[in-house]
């Protein structure tokens, strides 16, 4: 390249390098991310009360954001290659966790954590077939259980430990095509994401709503980050009103 650049130069035609740099950065993150670690680039989703919760303290949550928030997301899930929640989200809430938007959409590759393979066999994810499902467990998970799962058309996907490490599933994860992930678990698996360190970008929707309570559920489960030199420090890259609702884009400060 640079063999071009100076070729170029003694020809009498101006080089400029750098240019939009950063424009040029933020439309292929996904793709810049991807090629130089191998693994997916993390999206992690939450829509919040004002008091961060994300249901109520009977575990309620629709809808805590607004219809032109909601459909956002949609958008979100259509630009992915697959949106990964926890078992106990399918369980609680069966969801589809399909794109619907107004002109149609692609369908992400549904990622479901479960380490001992609680899933079940009637949920929409494993029934429906407008999308692939992917199931992440552990080594110790029922094999006849996998069986009955892949028969009817889920990839199951076995780790080498009993428990599900983040980082080792994202390294999987990438050597199967997938290049960025939309995180819509529940509290547990993004506190996961968020103890670990791994994502690249966290997208906050904020209700006017004010829930309260101590057992309500937050945005972040789990033991949290201990020591607070250890919290990872974001920018913020674009606030906006949506709706009744407030989006917030934010990106860790150090690159993972």
């Amino acid at each position: 390249m640079r063999e071009w650049y100076s070729k170029t130069e003694k020809a009498g035609i101006q080089v400029k390098v750098g240019l939009l740099q950063d424009e040029a950065n933020t439309l292929n993150k996904v793709f810049f991310h991807y090629t130089r670690t191998g693994l997916p680039f993390v999206t992690m989703k939450t829509a919040i009360s004002m008091d961060g919760k994300i249901a109520t303290v009977m575990g309620e949550s629709k809808w805590i954001t607004g219809e032109k928030a909601r459909e956002d997301v949609h958008q979100y899930r259509h630009m992915h290659d697959a949106i990964l929640v926890g078992v106990n989200t399918v369980i609680h809430d069966n969801p589809f966790l399909t794109t619907r938007l107004k002109n149609g959409g692609k369908n992400p590759i549904r990622v479901i954590l479960d380490t001992n393979l609680r899933i079940p066999l009637d949920a929409n994810v494993v029934t429906d077939k407008s999308a692939k499902t992917y199931i992440v467990t552990g080594n110790r998970a029922n094999p006849d259980k996998a069986d009955n799962l892949t028969s009817l058309g889920v990839k199951i996907i076995k780790m080498e430990q009993s428990s599900i490490s983040i980082k080792e599933m994202l390294k999987v994860l990438g050597k199967h095509d997938i290049t960025s992930i939309f995180v819509e678990g529940g509290g547990k698996i993004q506190g996961s994401f968020l103890e670990e360190k791994a994502f690249q970008e966290i997208i906050t929707y904020i209700a006017p709503k004010l829930i309260g309570g101590d057992q309500a559920p937050a945005t972040f489960g789990g033991m949290g980050i201990k020591h607070i030199n250890e919290v990872p420090l974001l920018r913020f890259t674009q606030i906006d009103k949506i709706g009744d609702d407030i989006k917030i884009i934010a990106v860790p400060t150090e690159v993972t």
